[in-house]
């Protein structure tokens, strides 16, 4: 049972190692990368889930889990961040752009 709760600890630290890589592809402008990390991420969280619903934690190995889900979140947090910041200023280009578009087709190009 000891091999179970390290394997099922050992897929929490790779799920929080891609969460990692994530936040690195976001704060480099990295939009396509981030995307193909969160779907590795996703695979993860499928064998964690399914690992999850059969082995039992001592406690210590549960504390393990449990900063590591911590720490999951507050990089999943950040990256949110910047997403969101990120859209914010595509959405202003774009309507930027937009209004732009508008004024040319209202009074013509010289």
């Amino acid at each position: 049972m000891v091999a179970e709760a390290e394997e099922l600890i050992g897929r929490y630290e790779a799920f929080v190692a891609l969460t990692r890589q994530m936040l690195a592809a976001a704060r480099a402008s990295e939009w396509e990368r981030l995307i193909s990390l969160g779907h590795d991420r996703d695979l993860v969280l499928d064998i964690i889930k399914q690992l999850d619903a059969t082995i039992r934690l001592d406690s210590t190995t549960n504390g393990r889990k449990a900063k590591l889900i911590e720490e999951n979140l507050a990089l999943d947090t950040e990256t949110c961040k910047l997403v969101e910041s990120w859209m914010a200023d595509l959405k202003s280009a774009m309507h930027s752009n937009l209004q732009e578009q508008r004024l040319l087709k209202q009074y013509g190009a010289d």
